[in-house]
């Protein structure tokens, strides 16, 4: 799993010449505040056997981001706990599945979201 903060992020350009010379300019500090839940669809999609799924949290909470199989069977429980502000990446392993549809959902005390994934072998 990869999280990061959502308070800081930094940024520095590289200049390009058209001889091929090039430059890297300062680094500078943007202040990022995510404002709201969001669950990312998942990528790549269709996918063999492995995706990433991604969602951002604004604040310190409770989540549980759980895969489903079509009929509803809890197939995966990829996150079930407090997490800090932030944007979380998770990969999903299917090698153990079925070619089939399967449903990511990220719930939290006032949000819930789900997203379609395919799983093609």
């Amino acid at each position: 799993m990869f999280g990061c903060s959502a308070e800081k992020v930094y940024y520095r350009l590289k200049q390009l010449d058209f001889n091929g010379n090039y430059e890297y300019s300062f680094e500078i500090e943007v202040s990022v505040a995510l404002s709201e839940f969001y669950l990312f669809h998942n990528y790549p999609n269709p996918f063999n056997p492995e995706t990433t799924i991604e969602f951002s949290i604004p604040r310190k909470s409770y989540v549980k981001l759980i895969v489903y199989d079509s009929i509803g069977n809890n197939i995966a429980i990829l996150q079930d706990g407090f997490k800090e502000a932030g944007y979380y990446q998770i990969e999903f392993n299917g090698s153990n599945l079925p070619s089939g549809i399967y449903f990511c959902t990220l719930s939290s005390d006032d949000f819930i979201s789900t997203k379609k994934m395919i799983l093609l072998k």
